[in-house]
């Protein structure tokens, strides 16, 4: 079991935006985010996601904070009417099963976000400073789940 972040960008229509969770893969030392972008207006509109899903690496803090706070639309460059969730929660790991797809785990992830048990801190409507990410990851970096 991992700790994983997940983010939720919601719209100013009250639609999902994008939706990443973020974890760090000790063995590799880097944070690896698994997202995808407007599922549900997809299905709404009877459509497949245009967007698919991801898989991307980052090896570095700071990197990975100003990707996060410029797809969620944080950025001070960017004028955001859009909310954020985040959730903290424990996950299955999945660093050593290479052969699944991004979209595996992301569904994988999906279904163990909203497990009650499984959740250790869960903010709506947030709007997360990049300060408030880098800690985020700090701690997915140095917390340890006993199974």
């Amino acid at each position: 079991m991992v700790p994983v972040l997940f983010f939720r960008e919601i719209d100013v229509d009250g639609d999902d935006d994008w939706k990443v969770f973020v974890v760090y893969e000790e063995e590799n030392s880097q944070y690896v985010i698994y997202g995808t972008r407007r599922p549900e207006k997809a299905i709404k509109n009877g459509t497949s996601n245009k967007y698919g899903y991801f898989r991307m690496c980052f090896s570095n803090v700071r990197t990975i904070v100003n990707y996060l706070t410029h797809i969620l639309g944080q950025s001070s460059a960017i004028t955001s009417n859009s909310n954020i969730d985040v959730t903290l929660f424990i996950g299955s790991d999945f660093s050593s099963c290479s052969e699944m797809s991004a979209e595996e785990v992301f569904t994988e992830y999906y279904g163990e976000v909203n497990v009650p048990s499984n959740t250790l801190i869960g903010y709506d409507e947030n709007h997360p400073s990049n300060e408030e990410l880098t800690n985020y990851m700090y701690i997915i970096s140095e917390m340890t789940i006993d199974e």
